[in-house]
């Protein structure tokens, strides 16, 4: 209990990798080895999404401050409601959470985007934050994020998670707490940096709550403890987290070529607004010839589709119409007028 009272006093770190210590010697004379077991060892249960979330929790989380406390109760009045809106996120929450695993940083980030937007790429026009980051566009910009007639990084999900990590890294780099981090993230690096001065970033929830920071920004932070307080515990809430199914889990499908996105939905075996609903950054439903060339898809669909490109060549992939016969014709004889093989047609 001491050991874990003195962890929460100070201000949270970036998760580092422990060594385990190897077990030490009873020092016994008679000890002998083990026998070896002659049973095929027994491969331990995998985790679930949810649990390997909370295993790279970081924060205080439920025990922050009483705001997160109640954040907690006003998110959970609805359970069922709070369980279908995580439901409806998994497929990008998933995504996220595999980002965020590969760079050590706190498993809360992973409900930044809910915080922000339900994980639902918001459009925008003008100054307005858009995508699940809700990145505004001059942040998107310096960031690298490029934003066009036909594509916006902010909408896609993989491009705006690179840029929305790297942020949150360079903050923590900047003020060495992740819940600053957040705050930064909220409201503008500068004016925390501001309003820090040259002093220490403060300990304790207290302190950091009297940072003069809009009260948006302080509620910004608790809210995402709030959510992470409940997917710390759900039963607490009454809550019951979504299990992912097969095809929640997406994966990157890099392309050498653009491809018009309702022939991915063909060679995919997809819905094709269920295919733009995963990649929103393409505002036309075509690829711009400056890219970039991928698409975010779930596994079984990712692998239909690689197969399928293969057997079609790369000016096909976006130069295609479609034609209606007027009377039934033989495929090669029409693939022949139309200077293609029968396979590709």
């Amino acid at each position: 209990a001491c050991v874990l009272l003195a962890a929460c006093s100070t201000a949270p770190q970036k998760p580092q990798a422990v060594e385990q210590p190897s077990t030490p010697s009873l020092g016994l004379a008679q000890a002998q080895p083990a026998p070896a077991a002659s049973a095929t060892p027994v491969a331990a249960p995998a985790l679930s999404a949810w649990q390997q979330l909370r295993n790279r929790f970081a924060l205080a989380d439920c025990d922050y401050s009483p705001d997160v406390t109640r954040l907690s109760q006003w998110f959970a009045a609805d359970p069922s409601g709070f369980a279908e809106s995580l439901r409806q996120a998994l497929p990008f929450l998933l995504y996220v959470a595999q980002r965020v695993e590969e760079r050590g940083m706190p498993g809360e980030f992973v409900l930044l985007p809910y915080i922000e937007s339900n994980y639902v790429p918001i459009s925008s026009t003008g100054d307005h934050a858009a995508g699940i980051w809700q990145l505004l566009p001059d942040t998107a910009r310096e960031a690298g994020l490029r934003i066009g007639g036909g594509y916006d990084g902010r909408l896609d999900v993989v491009a705006s998670t690179d840029t929305a990590l790297n942020l949150l890294d360079r903050y923590h780099d900047r003020f060495g707490d992740w819940r600053v981090s957040d705050m930064a993230f909220n409201a503008g690096p500068y004016r925390i940096a501001k309003l820090l001065g040259d002093s220490d970033v403060p300990a304790s929830a207290a302190e950091l709550s009297r940072l003069r920071v809009d009260a948006h920004t302080h509620r910004h932070l608790a809210k995402l403890l709030a959510v992470a307080c409940i997917v710390s515990d759900p039963s607490r809430f009454d809550v019951k987290l979504p299990e992912p199914d097969a095809g929640d889990e997406l994966e990157v499908v890099p392309l050498p070529a653009p491809l018009d996105l309702s022939l991915a939905a063909r060679m995919s075996g997809m819905d094709v607004a269920r295919l733009r609903q995963l990649n929103p950054g393409y505002l036309h439903g075509r690829m711009s010839p400056s890219g970039p060339f991928r698409l975010l898809l779930p596994k079984k669909q990712s692998r239909e589709l690689t197969a399928a490109l293969g057997r079609v060549s790369q000016p096909l992939w976006r130069e295609w119409h479609e034609i209606v016969l007027r009377n039934p014709e033989p495929l090669d004889v029409l693939a022949q007028a139309h200077g293609l093989d029968a396979p590709t047609l």
